[in-house]
């Protein structure tokens, strides 16, 4: 539910990304054609018994679904787009890397290698 005028703020996974960091690293090229085609990953995070199915997205495939509902695209920002977000924690000068992050977050050129995009829109 969104007010009229209301701004859309979110984040979803970035389909290549996640594809290459888990099927092509492990070799499972059947499994990564699948995914690449459908976007939808089974999810089982550590420790649970049971996942559930989660959808990534490309980023054209972002910006339809946005406008095909009438939402205004603000902004989307490569959010994690230099390092693996599971990385962060190894980085020595978090204040420098921050300031680089968020430079590179806003340049279209590197939206493809960010892991998430986020995303304002408005209805």
């Amino acid at each position: 539910m969104l007010k009229k005028n209301g701004r859309l703020l979110g984040n979803v996974n970035n389909r290549f990304i996640y594809c290459r960091l888990r099927e092509l690293k492990e070799e499972n090229y059947n499994l990564f054609e699948k995914n690449m085609f459908s976007g939808d990953r089974y999810i089982c995070w550590a420790g649970q018994e049971k996942g559930h199915i989660s959808h990534e997205f490309t980023l054209d495939e972002l910006k339809s679904s946005l406008t095909s509902s009438k939402f205004k695209i603000i902004k989307i920002l490569g959010v994690f787009n230099l390092l693996d977000k599971y990385d962060l924690e190894k980085v020595k000068n978090k204040e420098g890397f921050l300031k680089l992050q968020i430079e590179f977050a806003e340049k279209e050129e590197y939206l493809n290698n960010s892991q998430d995009f986020f995303i304002v829109a408005e209805k």
